[in-house]
């Protein structure tokens, strides 16, 4: 019968691929990951066409350019600081908010968590919630006394 060889010490203890801990990672963060790749492409593409280098946007930002390299793959969870600090420093926009001024406005075909006011039923409340524009008219309804 042939004897089979041992596994040496090395690859006894070599470290186990931990390829579906990266699959579940990328899985469970997929969104941030998505914007920190566009984000990471957005300033890779400004730093090449205005000639710059790594070395020069660490100098710029304060930090290593190690940690600009990490930032340039895409897989770094970057604080709105280090973001406002690439904004300001390449003189781009990265990120884009809605404005704060924009109504919302009431859904009426889910029931409002209004309680019956004085001999109001549900109904005729529906009725005046309808006539309201806006959920700021659905709220000085519901406080009016």
């Amino acid at each position: 019968m042939k004897k089979t060889a041992p596994f040496p010490d090395a690859l006894k203890n070599a470290k186990k691929s931990n390829w579906l801990n990266q699959v579940e990672f990328d899985l469970a963060n997929e969104d941030w990951l998505d914007l920190s790749f566009e984000i990471a492409l957005r300033v890779y593409s400004k730093i090449k066409a205005d000639g710059k280098s790594k070395k020069w946007l660490a100098e710029q930002l304060g930090c290593s350019p190690q940690y600009v390299g990490k930032m340039l793959k895409g897989k770094e969870n970057l604080t709105l600081q280090t973001i406002t600090k690439l904004e300001h420093v390449l003189g781009i926009n990265l990120i884009t908010l809605a404005t704060p001024t924009q109504e919302f406005k009431l859904d009426l075909d889910v029931k409002p968590n209004v309680p019956n006011i004085g001999n109001l039923t549900m109904d005729s409340q529906r009725q005046e919630l309808t006539e309201a524009e806006s959920y700021t008219d659905y709220q000085s309804y519901q406080f009016a006394s």
